[in-house]
């Protein structure tokens, strides 16, 4: 494994670090249409954006090698980075469809929109979920002090790895 392939490997992963939330709310909002018993949207939402992904999976593969040839001064392609991206972007567009359906019918049914129903309660939630991330940062941070030696090198390539990943 050389530098070269971390290099891609962290390409990928910080092109599908965003995509993770757009899945999440992707299978979220697909059990919202089952409990309405609406089994069929979803899939065909999902069969075109099957499609869309195929597409952009091509397009963000070879297409920059395309511009290079044509002379536009694209200078690499994004390889196996495209299949990331264009995943990550799919998903996106896919929440903001199964959104914009669903909240259309909690309006049309209630009168509320969809934002209303899932951020009304967003400021507890956020001081909640920042509590619970303190608390289980300081479990870790005390027994990754316990047990990992007192080598400075090392602290300093944990703390590397912490930030890349935060960054990435």
């Amino acid at each position: 494994f050389t530098d070269a392939d971390v290099y891609r490997t962290a390409r990928v992963l910080a092109l599908y670090a965003p995509g993770l939330f757009f899945i999440g709310v992707q299978q979220m909002m697909t059990r919202i249409f089952y409990a309405e018993g609406d089994y069929k949207t979803p899939v065909r939402i999902t069969a075109w954006m099957v499609l869309a992904n195929a597409t952009l999976n091509i397009a963000f593969i070879y297409m920059p090698d395309l511009y290079l040839r044509w002379g536009w001064g694209v200078n690499e392609s994004l390889k196996e980075g495209g299949l990331a991206l264009s995943t990550s972007l799919v998903s996106a567009v896919t929440v903001g469809i199964m959104w914009h359906i669903i909240s259309a019918r909690l309006t049309e049914k209630c009168g509320r929109t969809l934002f209303d129903e899932m951020f009304g309660a967003l400021p507890t939630s956020l001081v909640r979920i920042g509590a619970a991330a303190l608390v289980g940062a300081g479990v870790i941070g005390y027994f990754a002090a316990q047990s990992i030696p007192a080598e400075p090198e090392l602290f300093v390539r944990i703390e590397r790895g912490v930030a890349a990943c935060v960054v990435g």
